[in-house]
């Protein structure tokens, strides 16, 4: 990708379309695009491109969790969210949702089913010139996750982009979820409909996972530390663990069997309580997970989401370089806990998760996890 190229279809573009989802639907792929969003609308705002004309094409699945008034008060009234399948879009092509007026586009394609090396296409198509950065995901999410969680996507667009150094902000530039306020109303509602104490501390997990060599099995010793931890700190507070579940056809460990594990789990002298359901909508688990004070979370799509809310997350990841913690810490509140330097060869890690075993995740130490969810209480 040469970046001159890039500088100068960004300067000429009268509409820009950005187009984020997962590979095979994947949930924390999706909501990990939030950051190429807030990437590319500040680098318009860097480069004077303000009141651009923006459209942001979402996957159908996350599609609720972006509004496009959200955007708008953030940064310009024209802001267009269209929710969009991959199919949809690669039949209609991307720039068919840009503005109709405009008649020169740039489309920032990084939707995760475009896995390979970036690519430049310039094209025109009824009298209107469509420049397309494509296949932009690799690079971006995996590639620069070596500059570490708070920089890693505004070094990506400011490489990409020929950026000056300083000209973006990578706290700023993350993967966000905002929620309304008129959503956020329905917190009291949907507490109550749970059976959430509003008193209590709230931490919301994330005990499933659809790849089994990511299914941590330890976390009823770190929930038990954690709540020794708030008896000891905060006498008389309470704690509900909200374990959020999602569809059992396409979990290996299902919301019957969480419930079955941590039925009897009441913490230190009965000040903790678990709740093990599944929410009507991922809205609504955002709602909810608003209110926790953290998240204990398998390396999984709800992750992401608590992590986009600015919740911190902590989670144990494989060690080594398959679903490395550096690649998928995804936001600066992610809390990664693993074994390093790791003891295991990739062909190790490869045959963990291909038989559907998880004794190596399970060896990451209780203890760890409980420290780091300590720090934010």
């Amino acid at each position: 990708m040469n970046p001159s190229v890039a500088r100068a279809a960004l300067s000429s573009a009268d509409a820009v379309v950005v187009h984020i989802g997962g590979k095979a639907g994947r949930l924390g792929e999706a909501i990990i695009g939030t950051a190429f969003v807030e990437g590319t609308l500040r680098t318009l705002t860097a480069t004077g491109r303000r009141h651009t004309p923006v459209t942001v094409i979402a996957d159908t699945s996350i599609a609720e969790l972006v509004p496009a008034a959200t955007y708008r008060a953030r940064y310009w009234p024209e802001i267009a969210v269209v929710a969009a399948t991959f199919g949809d879009v690669e039949r209609s092509g991307a720039a068919s949702f840009a503005s109709p007026s405009a008649r020169s586009v740039l489309v920032l394609e990084f939707h995760g089913e475009h896995d390979g090396p970036p690519a430049l296409d310039i094209a025109t198509h009824a009298n209107r010139r469509i420049t397309t950065l494509a296949s932009l995901n690799r690079q971006a999410l995996r590639d620069y996750a070596r500059y570490g969680q708070e920089q890693r996507y505004a070094t990506f667009f400011r490489d990409l982009f020929l950026l000056p150094g300083g000209s973006l902000d990578g706290a700023n530039i993350q993967p966000r979820i905002d929620i309304t306020a008129a959503d956020d109303a329905r917190y009291p509602a949907l507490a109550h409909a749970f059976g959430l104490d509003t008193e209590a501390l709230l931490i919301v997990c994330f005990f499933q996972s659809v790849v089994a060599a990511k299914v941590y099995e330890r976390w009823e010793e770190t929930m038990a530390l954690i709540s020794a931890h708030v008896a000891r700190r905060f006498p008389g507070k309470q704690v509900n663990y909200f374990v959020a579940c999602g569809p059992d056809t396409t979990q290996p460990v299902h919301q019957d069997d969480l419930a079955a594990i941590l039925s009897g789990f009441t913490g230190s002298a009965g000040n903790s309580r678990v709740i093990v359901a599944a929410t009507p909508s991922l809205l609504d688990l955002a709602v909810i997970s608003r209110h926790a004070t953290l998240a204990l979370s398998n390396d999984t799509g709800p992750g992401h989401l608590v992590g986009a809310l600015g919740i911190p997350t902590i989670t144990p990841f494989l060690p080594g370089t398959l679903y490395s913690q550096q690649v998928w810490a995804s936001s600066r509140w992610h809390r990664g806990v693993t074994v390093s330097p790791s003891p295991y060869t990739f062909e190790q890690l490869k045959a963990e998760v291909f038989a559907g075993r998880n004794d190596i995740i399970n060896t990451i130490d209780p203890a760890a996890l409980a420290a780091e969810a300590i720090r934010f209480l």
